[in-house]
């Protein structure tokens, strides 16, 4: 159906930087935070290395949030025939 979103460009784009995902599915408030706590736990994370405990699961959760979400929009798309957001 037109404007669908790719589910896997959404998942490779979060994959790249978190937070890519979610803009490309249109979240934009929530693809700014996940991009900004991204950075700064990255950051951090080459500063101290321990923080790579919050950092990798965060940037998972990311690529998994960004792939069903794409899933949730196409399928919402598909019912009504309007974007969910």
């Amino acid at each position: 159906m037109p404007g669908e979103k790719n589910v896997v460009v959404s998942l490779i784009l979060s994959f790249v930087l978190t937070g890519l995902g979610q803009l490309y599915n249109g979240e934009i408030s929530k693809g700014v935070i996940f991009l900004v706590v991204a950075i700064i736990l990255w950051i951090l994370t080459i500063l101290t290395i321990f923080l790579c405990v919050v950092a990798i699961p965060f940037w998972i959760y990311g690529m998994y949030d960004a792939y069903t979400r794409a899933e949730v929009y196409n399928r919402a798309l598909r019912a009504t025939g309007r974007p969910p957001w």
